[in-house]
């Protein structure tokens, strides 16, 4: 069994940097349809924070979850950023990638849940990342096919 905290913190702060990776991008890009990708890419991230923070903020941090060993180390938390000067291309590849990993990490915090709370929390998160991950594949075809 595992406390649930340390984890969660370190998914938030991961959380929080790619929002601000994508609010940098956003900030700097000059084609307004990319700069709209990157703000509700942005704004995901924010939103994913808050239903995290939801946990963090209960005394569900208090449980111990099962067979989360392997979490630590996981590509959601490990993926890198791409370069800021990298294509849209790249960026969505990366975005992709990374929503189908964040997807996984949470079907497995949903599976190792000890609370119908934190099942649910976790399961909309792993639901969320999944349609994420489907439509900035949907994006991603429509710029490789320019």
């Amino acid at each position: 069994m595992k406390d649930i905290k340390p984890l969660l913190e370190k998914v938030v702060r991961k959380e929080d940097e790619t929002y601000r990776y994508f609010s940098l991008l956003a900030e700097s890009e000059k084609d307004e349809k990319i700069k709209q990708i990157y703000e509700e890419l942005a704004q995901e991230e924010i939103e994913h924070k808050e239903l995290l923070d939801t946990i963090l903020n209960r005394e569900t941090t208090k449980y111990s979850f099962k067979n989360l060993d392997a979490l630590d180390n996981t590509k959601f938390l490990t993926i890198s950023f791409p370069e800021r000067r990298s294509s849209i291309k790249d960026v969505l590849t990366y975005a992709v990638n990374r929503s189908g990993a964040a997807h996984n990490f949470f079907k497995i915090m949903t599976n190792a849940s000890p609370t119908e709370y934190t099942r649910e929390v976790f399961n909309k998160i792993s639901n969320i990342e999944l349609a994420l991950k489907n439509r900035l594949t949907r994006i991603l075809e429509e710029f490789n096919e320019k």
